[in-house]
């Protein structure tokens, strides 16, 4: 296929974890159609190698790629993106890492476009996220992070249309964890707490370390995330968190942290019994109502909206002035790496034919 170079894009893939190597392999399978023909892979890094290529990398190859190159440094990673002359280059951080995401700027005054499902970015300090939206708009480059809250739902967008078309948000309530939805969603009675986690973590389910999810801290960032969307000047720190675990448990090494988990199981057993007797379950809920910005867990009605979460989804309500008597729900697998793999190669597609999200 002969492919017009004006509209190629070079693409720059920093973390080959699980979502950036799921979407290597969609680019893989995909290659032959037309909208991605013209995305090329450039650069590819992960915490150890990285390589930087004069001429378009194949996905099919990466790995072999990858542990034949240099030693990853992430300067000079973004150091060759810089001087990369093509004039639509597209930088995806699929990274937990905050290094790297407080690249985003340095790459915006050099023309690079930001795609990526890392929220670190959008939840640090309010100067930092600011100055993100600020740079991007003096230097004409694209920011999408459409996957940092609900991997491939349309979350963020649909809030962004909401606001853009003169609509005020009042209430947002959400189940933004699909880790969290299926313990939940899979806690009745049969299995204790304990074990559930455990055979999460063992499927991959789980981040490696499962304290991660069972913290809490991943749902406040989703929730800060949307807030500060809808306008809010909030910091990460003003989000209540109750977190599922005691706070000493977050020193334990791994081996005591599983040891000492089943201890759990009788408490939430009791919670468990107790919403069922109710006609509801448990969920871990993400909730912005008069005011008030938290996360915590919830007896959630068997007749509301939010026990219409099945496990491994998420679920968010949104109040407005427009849906005031019914609001909106926008539910469906909210994890997986295929699932948010495909979310950021729509947006990275969206950056490809120029199409942004409008800020006000």
């Amino acid at each position: 296929m002969l492919l017009n170079q004006s509209a190629v894009s070079h693409l720059y893939l920093i973390g080959v974890g699980q979502i950036g190597s799921a979407l290597l392999q969609i680019l893989q399978q995909h290659s032959s159609a037309t909208r991605i023909a013209h995305l090329q892979l450039w650069g590819l890094s992960n915490s150890r190698k990285m390589v930087c290529s004069r001429e378009p990398l194949s996905p099919a190859k990466w790995q072999s790629v990858l542990q034949s190159g240099q030693t990853a440094d992430l300067d000079l990673f973004v150091q060759a993106i810089r001087a990369d002359p093509h004039p639509r280059r597209i930088f995806i951080d699929c990274t937990a890492d905050e290094r790297v995401a407080r690249l985003y700027p340095q790459l915006f005054s050099c023309g690079v476009h930001v795609v990526t499902p890392n929220k670190i970015a959008n939840t640090l300090e309010m100067a930092f996220y600011r100055g993100l939206f600020e740079k991007a708009q003096h230097f004409g480059v694209q920011y999408r992070y459409e996957t940092t809250v609900g991997a491939a739902l349309p979350i963020i967008s649909s809030v962004r249309d909401l606001l853009d078309t003169g609509d005020a948000i009042t209430c947002i309530e959400g189940i933004l964890s699909g880790t969290l939805s299926m313990l939940f969603s899979s806690l009745s009675g049969e299995q204790p707490f304990s074990a559930l986690v455990k055979d999460a973590h063992r499927r991959g389910l789980t981040e490696p370390d499962p304290r991660s999810d069972l913290r809490g801290l991943d749902v406040a960032r989703k929730l800060l995330i949307l807030l500060r969307e809808v306008g809010l000047p909030l910091e990460l720190h003003e989000i209540e968190v109750e977190s599922l675990l005691p706070p000493v448990w977050f020193g334990f090494a791994m081996a005591e942290f599983w040891q000492k988990l089943p201890e759990l199981d009788k408490q939430f057993e009791a919670m468990r019994v107790s919403a069922s007797q109710k006609g509801s379950r448990l969920g871990y809920v993400a909730s912005w109502l008069n005011g008030r910005s938290r996360v915590a867990l919830h007896e959630v009605a068997g007749a509301g909206d939010l026990a219409a979460c099945r496990a491994g989804e998420n679920l968010i309500k949104i109040t407005s002035r427009r849906y005031l008597d019914s609001p909106l729900v926008i539910k469906g697998p909210g994890a997986g790496p295929e699932i948010t793999a495909a979310g950021v190669l729509a947006d990275i597609l969206h950056v490809a034919s120029g199409q942004n999200i409008s800020r006000s």
